[in-house]
């Protein structure tokens, strides 16, 4: 995360220590460039990013009298600019001023912002999306980078179209800690599904999901085409629809059904061969399933392929 003039950067995470190590990355970083940081967050993660600098070797009370330091509460803020959630509306002008007063010595700034992720875990997505936007525009009266963090759990409940509009409105999407792990959160159960970021890093990660749940399944024979499949369809949404995207994975007797839902309206097609790196096209997806297809949804498409499974426990 480097200091450019518009940046506005959203990292997701899977668990609260996670968060507090980026925070911590994220101002230690300043600290090294001269830089001021203005963080906005919640009482425990202030107090794990005081543990969490003293660890990297930095006084955080030394630097708040420097004025190297700021901490505001997120919640405390997030009331002096909420007007309306449900319009939603905001008064910028408190922002206004703290950003004033940070860059009137002509340090170069950076800010870490928590209050959309509070909205968000509200239930107030719109809120939390225009929020983002008011962020966007006061980047275009100040000069500052912004840091934004969300929770991977508001993943799973949110439409496609509202995680696709947070993305947009960010210079710079981070994936989570877990799309290098190996592992799945997934459970046994019929019908499976998990919302990836539309990053590099999800399709091996896709991988690693569709071959856990085909493994609990005892399907381990469908593992080399599924896991095939499974990339080509996620390389489609992250090369060429640009898209956060659903994978779902269910069975039936003698059928194993691997569909991705993305918000492009275009319809996938087979091709010859893959004109973008990473990929091989459809094509390949036809030949290693008993069939495929790509249906239009309501603010996007499911692109779906059918594998013929071996077991019959369902």
């Amino acid at each position: 995360m480097g200091s450019l003039p518009h940046l506005h950067a959203v990292d997701f995470y899977d668990h609260e220590h996670e968060l507090v190590d980026i925070i911590a990355r994220f101002v230690a970083e300043g600290f090294a460039l001269g830089e001021r940081s203005i963080i906005v967050a919640t009482g425990p993660h202030r107090a794990g990013l005081d543990a969490a600098l003293a660890g990297l070797g930095h006084d955080p009370d030394e630097h708040r009298a420097a004025g190297d330091l700021v901490t505001l509460d997120a919640a405390a803020t997030l009331d002096t600019i909420l007007v309306d959630v449900a319009g939603p509306g905001f008064d910028g002008s408190t922002v206004s001023t703290i950003l004033t007063e940070a860059l009137a010595d002509g340090r170069p700034l950076r800010v870490f912002g928590e209050m959309v992720a509070l909205l968000w875990d509200a239930g107030h997505v719109l809120a939390a999306i225009e929020l983002e936007a008011l962020w966007n525009r006061l980047q275009g009266e100040y000069q500052f980078s912004l840091l934004c963090a969300y929770p991977t759990s508001a993943l799973g409940a949110a439409r496609l179209g509202e995680v696709s509009d947070v993305c947009a409105l960010h210079t710079d999407v981070h994936a989570p800690a877990s799309y290098a792990r190996r592992g799945s959160p997934a459970a046994v159960r019929p019908g499976l599904s998990e919302v990836f970021l539309p990053v590099p890093e999800a399709v091996p990660a896709t991988r690693r999901f569709v071959s856990d749940v085909l493994a609990r399944w005892q399907e381990d024979a469908l593992v080399p085409d599924a896991t095939v499949i499974v990339s080509e369809l996620a390389s489609n949404a992250v090369l060429h629809a640009h898209s956060p995207f659903r994978v779902s994975i269910d069975r039936s007797v003698g059928m194993v059904c691997i569909s991705i839902q993305d918000v492009a309206a275009d319809l996938a097609r087979q091709q010859p061969e893959s004109i973008e790196p990473g990929g091989r096209g459809m094509v390949i997806v036809e030949a290693l399933s008993r069939r495929w297809g790509c249906d239009s949804l309501p603010g996007g498409k499911v692109v779906w392929a059918e594998l013929s499974a071996t077991g019959t426990d369902v």
